[in-house]
């Protein structure tokens, strides 16, 4: 489910339950409302719930018309698993539907957000060889979850090393996310 909230403050700083950052942002004018994964929150915010709603998975049929696949991969029984040996963050191997995460790379995440950016990154993999592709099929996943797109972008950002080609893939998907404002 998607909670949408509505809030007159542009300053806006939410946690989970277990003290994860939802929402840390300042809004560009006061009277904003935004979704969120509907869960216990903290905030010291004032918020009013304005409507749930269950996720549009039709997004993700229009995202795949026009982000045309290069591999045609459906789900079967898709695994994760801990690394024992991954140096990597994740990796996926399609054939097997298995992925393997660095779990210190993992554990070392600070947002639950940022942790399903970078499974649902390798979930793109199923689809997509491109890695910014992957990003785009991740942010869409988050979007229809109901996370703002600044969050997304910020996951995304910290879940990146740097460089130059990370640089361009966060601009493509900044770009990306500013076209779905629209």
């Amino acid at each position: 489910m998607i909670a949408t909230y509505y809030t007159n403050q542009r300053k806006v700083y939410i946690t989970n339950a277990k003290g994860e950052i939802l929402l840390s942002t300042i809004f560009p004018s006061a009277g904003t409302s935004f979704t969120l994964p509907y869960e216990v929150i903290k905030t010291p915010n004032k918020l009013e719930l304005i409507g749930l709603k269950k996720p549009d998975w039709s997004l993700l049929g229009v995202f795949l018309e026009n982000m045309k696949p290069d591999r045609k991969r459906a789900f079967g029984n898709l695994r994760i698993n801990k690394s024992r040996s991954e140096t990597k963050k994740a990796c996926i191997y399609t054939g097997m539907q298995q992925i393997f995460y660095n779990p210190e790379f993992y554990e070392g995440l600070d947002s639950r957000v940022e942790k399903k950016i970078m499974l649902f990154h390798e979930m793109g993999h199923m689809f997509y060889t491109k890695e910014s592709k992957c990003d785009l099929f991740a942010a869409v996943i988050l979007y229809i979850l109901g996370y703002p797109r600044i969050m997304i972008l910020n996951a995304l950002k910290n879940t990146l090393s740097g460089g130059m080609a990370n640089e361009k893939r966060i601009d493509n998907l900044f770009k990306f996310l500013e076209a779905a404002k629209r």
